[in-house]
């Protein structure tokens, strides 16, 4: 299998993610009286959520893959030490910016100092859930770090320990389990901002950083991601139009569609035969 360092075309993905949050919290914005604008932004462009759980996917997918692969190479020995580097790499990547944006915000904003134990522990997202409003913090937007770094604290151990031969059962559980978690906890507004309910993205990042460890079984994943698209896209789109129709049918498997996509664009980048994606 190829070095994913060598396909520049994901980092192109990871900046349509950034690109689409972007938008969907700055705007632009239209009514519905600016038809065509209003029929892009609401049908065409996909949401923030679906740029979010992009850069989710795509994050464990690379993050999975750096780990199984270092597994194999230390032919599952020293496991201990590839955990050690993992989290001394992340927070040496993460806090120190982080720290200073919550330094920065701390001086900026009042609301923030009610609140501070969440942020340093990055647990924004619970405390959302907790008081269930959006508008609860100054600092809402961190909600997406709070929500890797829980994962992150489980997720290498259960990649390098478990029995290899296992591991796609725990993708496959993880998956329905995101799936399923957002549908029972529907009904509570902040409920998607809990890491239990990112599951589904998580589990099928993961799953296809496993599938590249085989050929056979790669192409299987692939084949499939691919079959399932079209049925993906109907829901999706069917969704999408709530805007028009105020119809919330599917509403709850969301980013389960979501996350299908996501990965089939994952697959395309990474299969694409272009030297202005790969490179």
């Amino acid at each position: 299998m190829q070095d994913l360092k060598q396909i520049k075309g994901l980092d192109t993905l990871r900046a349509f993610a950034v690109i689409l949050v972007l938008i969907g919290h700055l705007g632009p914005y239209y009514s519905k009286s600016e038809a065509i604008g209003y029929f892009i932004k609401s049908i065409i462009l996909p949401d923030a959520t679906f740029g979010v759980y992009l850069f989710f996917v795509l994050s464990v997918f690379l993050i999975t893959s750096i780990l199984l692969n270092a597994r194999i190479e230390s032919n599952d020995i020293n496991r201990i030490s590839i955990v050690k580097n993992f989290f001394m790499r992340r927070a040496l990547r993460i806090f120190p910016i982080y720290y200073l944006l919550i330094f920065i915000l701390y001086f900026m904003f009042d609301d923030i100092k009610g609140h501070l134990g969440y942020l340093l522990t990055y647990t924004v997202n619970m405390y959302l859930f907790k008081v269930d409003s959006w508008v609860a913090s100054s600092a809402t937007h961190t909600w997406t770090l709070s929500v890797e770094e829980q994962f992150y604290l489980i997720w290498p151990w259960i990649v390098l320990y478990v029995n290899r031969r296992y591991l796609k059962y725990i993708f496959i559980i993880a998956v329905i389990f995101g799936a399923v978690s957002t549908y029972l906890t529907l009904k509570i507004k902040m409920a998607p901002w809990l890491t239990i309910n990112c599951m589904d993205g998580f589990g099928i990042g993961g799953f296809y950083a496993y599938a590249r460890l085989d050929s056979e079984r790669c192409r299987v994943f692939e084949k499939n991601i691919k079959r399932l698209i079209p049925f993906v896209f109907i829901p999706y789109f069917f969704w999408r139009a709530s805007v028009y129709t105020n119809n919330q049918f599917g509403i709850s498997f969301r980013r389960f569609v979501y996350s299908i996509i996501n990965v089939w664009l994952i697959v395309l980048v990474v299969n694409n035969r272009s030297e202005l994606l790969r490179r």
